[in-house]
């Protein structure tokens, strides 16, 4: 892997991203090998504040054109465009909307097959369980504060526990397609949740709610559980 970065100003950067892969695939009656050569330009703008779970403040834009070639084989040939845009509004000292839109495909021949499902993308959804080339994703969440510290503390030593505890109220829409996007076909999900920054090193997201397919809601709740930061 090659990765190079040209800074345009403190927030502003463009990216230059590439590598090479090797893969083997079984069929019924032979076998292929291709040489996967990727190549990726990103122009990225980060200008966000953080707090204790993830951004408070500012904004999060990746745009990124890439495109991948058997060079010896010439049997894989595809484009790659992604659109990630998240934006923060802060509603007061504490609390925080944030937003992010998510646009991929893949176009080609050979394309890769890509994934969504999960706290980092679609809430609620098995890890990776949604395949596709194109993707669409909104996600829309509230964020507030529910505790400032929770722990234990003994008569000597310093105070063991998390130094924040915050609350979320989520709904996200989305879906991944072997085809073009069809947007009568959107899945999603809403809920509330928990994070919990434990020793200022990771968070514990802990999510539950309910999926719908916009024509009903499933009776059943989900509960996920996510080490991360929000996005």
């Amino acid at each position: 892997n090659l990765v190079l970065e040209y800074p345009v100003d403190q927030f502003h950067r463009f990216n230059l991203y590439t590598d090479f892969t090797y893969l083997e695939r079984d069929y019924l009656v032979n076998r292929s090998y291709s040489y996967v050569n990727s190549a990726h330009l990103s122009f990225v703008k980060d200008n966000a504040l953080w707090g204790i779970s993830g951004p408070m403040d500012g904004a999060r834009y990746k745009l990124s054109i890439g495109y991948s070639q058997d060079f010896v084989n010439q049997n894989i040939s595809y484009t790659t465009i992604l659109l990630d845009a998240r934006k923060y509004f802060r509603t007061s000292p504490q609390t925080t909307f944030a937003v992010r839109g998510l646009y991929l495909t893949n176009t080609g021949d050979g394309a890769k097959v890509q994934y969504m499902g999960g706290s980092w993308d679609l809430v609620g959804y098995p890890f990776r369980s949604i395949a596709g080339y194109n993707f669409i994703l909104l996600a829309n969440e509230f964020r507030f504060p529910l505790m400032d510290f929770f722990g234990f503390k003994f008569a000597s030593g310093p105070a063991i526990g998390s130094n924040g505890i915050r609350g979320t109220i989520f709904g996200h829409i989305g879906n991944g397609y072997r085809d073009e996007i069809q947007l009568d076909q959107m899945k999603g999900s809403f809920g509330t949740g928990i994070r919990m920054n434990l020793f200022g090193a990771f968070v514990l997201r802990w999510d539950f709610g309910w999926r719908t397919d916009f024509n009903s809601v499933e009776r059943n709740t989900f509960t996920q559980f996510f080490f991360g930061w929000d996005y």
